[in-house]
């Protein structure tokens, strides 16, 4: 049996947790602490382990596992929220918790709420599909990074362009 969701706990053993760390990049306590696993749709990074407590696989986000380990409250129901605003990133110093209208709050006022699809045309749309099929070397995190900042534009909508949910042909 699997689990999907949210834990209070997440109880991983030295194994499961030095697993967890290794594909992060977490050279500079300061930075954003990222790895080169593919986003989820969300831009999130996933990580599932088998939880020998509770005796079933537990799927998750490398953030909220990450919260976790450092001890926040992570609480179900509660939204582990990033301060560098990097959904990828999974630095303690970097993640809070709060409720949905905290986290709505914040994404208000940092100025990422709302979806600028309608930014885009259907020519930069064959412009972002092209430059990513033929950019084979690049990390798809930097791909997005490029054009988010090239487009002014959030990673979502790059994302539905390329899974052609938008801007289709």
């Amino acid at each position: 049996m699997k689990i999907y969701g949210y834990l209070k706990m997440y109880n991983l053993t030295p194994e499961q947790q030095k697993r967890f760390w290794k594909p992060v990049n977490n050279t500079d306590p300061s930075a954003c602490w990222t790895t080169d696993i593919a986003p989820n749709r969300n831009g999130y990074i996933d990580y599932s382990y088998k939880d020998n407590v509770l005796g079933k696989t537990v799927y998750a986000t490398r953030h909220r596992i990450s919260a976790s380990l450092a001890g926040l409250p992570v609480e179900p129901g509660l939204c582990v929220c990033h301060s560098c605003d990097n959904p990828g990133c999974v630095n303690p110093a970097h993640l809070w918790v709060g409720t949905i209208q905290q986290n709505n709050a914040d994404k208000v006022a940092k100025g990422r709420q709302s979806r600028t699809s309608y930014a885009l045309t259907m020519d930069i749309a064959k412009e972002i599909r092209k430059d990513f099929a033929i950019n084979t070397t690049m990390l798809k995190k930097d791909l997005y990074a490029k054009w988010m900042n090239k487009y002014n534009v959030h990673w979502d909508s790059i994302a539905n362009v390329l899974a052609h949910r938008t801007w289709k042909e």
